[in-house]
Formats: C-alpha cells, structure tokens, sequence
C-alpha cells in the first residue's frame, strides 16, 4: 500500500496545474482591517466584563455574563488564529488547492524570466563558458523549495563553477512532450542536458492512446465550499482532514495501480518510449550530452524501482547518462525526502543530494564525450 499523503505534481483534479496559483479575491489589507477591528471589539467586551466588573451586576446577569465571556474568548482565539492563517501562514501543497499553498506560490516562486521559467533572466554565456540546462517539471522548477537557489539545478551550478552556464528550463505540469518542446525552442544550445524525469511523466502517453487514469482529487462543494473561500482556518483544517481521509477518487492505492498499469501496458509504454527517443534523438543529432535523473516516487523508493529501472534502461540504450534515484533513496524515510506532509516534492535536503550526484557525471562528460566534441 502506498503511504498517505499527496501524490502528485500540480494536479488539481485528474490532470496538471500549469499555472502558478493564483491568491483568494479578498483584498488582503481589507480582510485583515476587518479581523483587526473585530478583535478590538472583542477585547473590548472581554474587558466590560471582566470579574471585577460582573460582581457590580445584578446576579440575574451575572450566568449570561458569564456565558457570553466564554463565548467572547472563544471568538478571539479564533480570529487571532483566523488572522494567523490568512496573512502568517503559508505552506506547499502538492496540488495546489490550499489557501497557504497559493500564498507560498505568492511570496516564493520567483525570479521569473521572460520565457516565464523560475530563473535568471536568460543572457548568453560567457567565452569559454559551457552551457548545461535542467529540463523537467515541477521537480526541477523547486516545486514547494523557498529558495530558487536551493534546488539542484543550482547546487549543481555552483559546484561545477565559472566554467559552466546553468539554465534551468523546467514548468509545473510538463510531461515529456512539453520538455522537448521547450528544448527546442530554448535560445541557448546546451553543451548537457540533465533531464529531470518523474514517474508520473507517463501520463501524457496515456492519454494519447486512452489509457485511463482512474484517479481524481474531490474537491469540495456547496457550502463547505463557500466557508472554505472565506476562512483560512477552515481550509487548513479542511485540506489536513481530507487529504490524510483520502480525497482522492479511489485512494493512494487506485492512483499506484493506474501508474503500474500504464508502465505494464504495450500501447501507453510503446507511445511513452516513443518520446524518450524523440528527446535522446533531439540531443544526439545537436551534438548535446543527455543526462537523466529518475525520480521515484518519495513516499515509496522501494515499490517504484520497477519503474524506475525501466526508465532508466530505455534512456541508457539510448546512450544517455543515467542516475536512477530509486535504489539511492530505498530506506530513507520519505519525511526526510519530501517537503511536507502535503508536498511530495523533494526538500532542500534531497535537491541538494541530487544536485552533489550530478556534478561528478557532468565531470565525466568533460573528460569524454565533451572532450571529444572540443577536438572536433
């Protein structure tokens, strides 16, 4: 069985969250004025009748006095944490639902160039300068990562030194049709290519031949919809209680088994190799050395090795470089890898292990095939 917890990237229902979240409509100077005022004006009340005060009652009010102070303070610890939630609080979410999750996406997804990717702006490298890009998704891009310059694509950068220009060219929601695409179109050719690969990256094959997806996020509706759009409390407690409930159509469990059934199946595997050729055929005719990081799923290194190691074989007949993340995570405990427990993205912990595996095999790349293209 696979653990709870998210498992996704950016899929808000059954398909992918191509777009940045965006932030609730309610003004947020406003909300938090109003919370602000409400709060005084329970302080207020909360003083009047204090129990100094309430002994100068008559004793018929005294029990209401009494029960409308429980009930005052009541409401304060829930605006305060009301106020906490909507304008402290943020935090990733793997699909991108939450109230914190688009407000982390407010205060964290940046820099963002022109091409609309979560990097520097894209200039020419220096003379001499190697160029190497990270093509891949919300993996790459650092998804649920505060910090752009924590992600592998940039331990990787700085550990490879003046020498190299890195360009990471990654969006959330990008199979491998996007990722060539994106390749393509990219202004600056690439000496390597480190291609992030996901297990999910599958998904766009099946449903070019029809494979189903038996899986779906159930979002809410009605009025727990309404209170959710109007209280950020709410939607903390809401999203904790449902995803570990299991508010995905069918579970974990139904998730897991379309994705092995889409590994297993001729037709959606046939297609999805056709697209790891395309990309290595790409590379190969431009004279670019391809780099592939595999990664599992991080709740379960152990159960997606199956999968990983047939991704990793069709890529290395290929003539790829391959790092197969699978066996190097087996055993780790999946809280040590992921963001959080509505993120399973990796953490800075993970993307700065990736990004330490990458630099030898692009140093082996330097002494041979790069060498070789030097002489040419």
């Amino acid at each position: 069985m696979i653990p709870p917890g998210p498992i996704g990237r950016g899929k808000p229902v059954s398909g992918r969250s191509r777009d940045i979240p965006r932030g609730h409509g309610a003004a947020p100077k406003e909300r938090a004025i109003l919370i602000l005022a409400i709060i005084l004006l329970v302080l207020a009340l909360h003083a009047v009748l204090l129990p100094g005060v309430r002994k100068r009652l008559p004793v018929s009010l005294e029990a209401l006095a009494a029960g409308i102070l429980v009930l005052d303070s009541l409401l304060l610890g829930f605006l305060l944490l009301e106020l906490y939630f909507s304008h402290f609080y943020d935090q990733s979410d793997g699909f991108n639902l939450t109230r914190a999750g688009k407000k982390w996406f407010e205060r964290h997804w940046q820099p963002i160039n022109k091409l609309g990717y979560r990097d520097m702006e894209v200039t020419p490298p220096g003379p001499g300068q190697r160029v190497l890009v990270v093509l891949g998704d919300s993996f790459a891009a650092g998804h649920g990562v505060k910090q752009a310059g924590d992600r592998f694509s940039d331990v990787a950068a700085r550990a490879l030194g003046e020498a190299w220009r890195v360009y990471n060219v990654s969006k959330i929601g990008w199979d491998t049709p996007d990722e060539i695409k994106a390749l393509e179109e990219f202004p600056v050719k690439p000496d390597v290519v480190v291609f992030s690969y996901y297990v999910n990256d599958i998904f766009a094959a099946a449903r070019q031949v029809g494979y189903p997806a038996n899986f779906a996020v159930n979002l809410p509706k009605g009025l727990t919809k309404t209170l959710l759009e109007n209280s950020a409390l709410a939607d903390y407690l809401y999203w904790r209680m449902e995803r570990w409930g299991g508010n995905l159509t069918g579970g974990g469990d139904t998730f897991w088994a379309s994705l092995q059934g889409a590994y297993a199946d001729p037709a959606v595997w046939g297609a999805h190799n056709a697209e790891l050729t395309e990309l290595a055929r790409y590379c190969r005719e431009n004279h670019i050395a391809l780099v592939a990081v595999v990664f599992p799923m991080l709740q379960a290194p152990g159960q997606s090795a199956p999968i990983t190691a047939k991704v990793a074989g069709a890529l290395t007949e290929q003539g790829a470089a391959v790092l197969d993340l699978s066996p190097v995570f087996t055993g780790t405990p999946p809280s040590d890898l992921v963001v959080g427990s509505l993120d399973a993205h990796p953490n800075e912990a993970t993307h700065k292990r990736v990004g330490e595996m990458i630099v030898p095999m692009v140093r082996e790349l330097e002494k041979t095939e790069l060498a070789r293209k030097a002489v040419q």
